[in-house]
């Protein structure tokens, strides 16, 4: 129409451009508002959802009153457990006592209910069908804040906040001096990995800082658990990302730096658990074997299979 009106003589060029930025500017206001109320609709939705969080009451089961002073065992009796909802018990008939200075490993295929057990600890649901004890006394006895301060949990998927290396790993003791963050790194065998970084404990990581592999993020989440020095360290498959020889010597200072305490290792690969005290094999929630990985092997059974795949598989590499 512009270029019609040109020809025409009905308008000049300098007139048709002055139009196209007076229409823009006309537009530009609707536009905006069609904004504002996309913003405004996802905001409301997401304070109506934030707001029914907030009125939900806890489904867990009244906290205790006790606290625990020293955590010497859990056990699990004739134990089951399922998700809310779901159509299957996760957990079934889990007889099991962990104790005190024990390192055992738990291993099976994907799926088979190594973190549905673990989380068990951690009481972030409710407490399943059977007897579940700490230091032989229920434990819907106990706080669960005592509880969670017992146990250092490191998750497959690690929670790093957009700070420095340092403040993430302080994160784990807040009264903390730098020499007891530098031995909980080395034993996270993340010295070499900071020695590299431009700015050492200071340098910044996440969306205003560096960006770091999922091995690093798994070792910073591991010396934050290492720096809590808790009655009981759970790994739950959180050496997944870092490589064999890696693996080996957080492994290795694990058992020297941790001697005569509990940990419990969850995953995938047999090497992280050949040291073990104890290991449990699940499969479909249920332990289907147990005992010392030289017994496992000796029995010719899931574990021995799996040992002998992931050794050819290392010796083919």
């Amino acid at each position: 129409m512009g270029a019609q009106a040109v020809k025409a003589g009905q308008l000049t060029l300098g007139q048709v451009i002055a139009l196209q930025l007076y229409v823009g500017s006309l537009l530009e206001p609707f536009w905006t508002l069609a904004d504002f109320i996309l913003v405004y609709q996802t905001g409301k939705t997401s304070f109506e959802k934030l707001q029914e969080l907030i009125e939900t009451g806890d489904d867990l089961e009244a906290d205790g009153s006790k606290e625990i002073a020293e955590l010497s065992s859990i056990s699990f009796k004739n134990y089951s457990f399922s998700y809310p909802q779901a159509e299957r018990a996760s957990l079934q008939d889990i007889n099991w006592t962990l104790k005190a200075g024990q390192t055992v490993g738990i291993v099976g295929k994907t799926g088979s209910g190594k973190t549905t057990l673990v989380r068990q600890f951690l009481r972030q649901y409710p407490i399943g069908q059977g007897n579940f004890f700490i230091n032989h006394q229920s434990i819907l006895d106990f706080k669960r804040f005592s509880i969670e301060e017992k146990i250092g949990y490191v998750p497959q998927e690690h929670i790093l906040f957009s700070r420095s290396v340092g403040e993430n790993i302080a994160l784990g003791k807040v009264a903390s001096s730098s020499e007891e963050i530098e031995q909980a790194i080395a034993t996270a065998a993340f010295s070499q990995d900071l020695k590299r970084m431009s700015d050492g404990l200071d340098t910044m990581i996440g969306e205003r800082g560096v960006s770091i592999s999922g091995g690093q993020k798994q070792r910073i989440s591991i010396a934050r658990a290492f720096l809590r020095e808790p009655d009981l360290l759970i790994l739950d498959d959180s050496l997944s990302a870092v490589d064999a020889r890696t693996e080996r010597q957080i492994i290795q200072n694990i058992q020297k730096e941790r001697a005569g305490k509990t940990n419990v290792i969850v995953t995938h690969r047999l090497s992280a658990v050949n040291h073990a005290d104890w290991v449990l094999v699940l499969d479909e929630g249920r332990i289907v074997e147990e005992g010392r990985p030289a017994d496992l092997l000796a029995q010719r059974g899931w574990y021995y299979e799996q040992y002998q795949r992931q050794q050819s598989q290392q010796g083919g590499e």
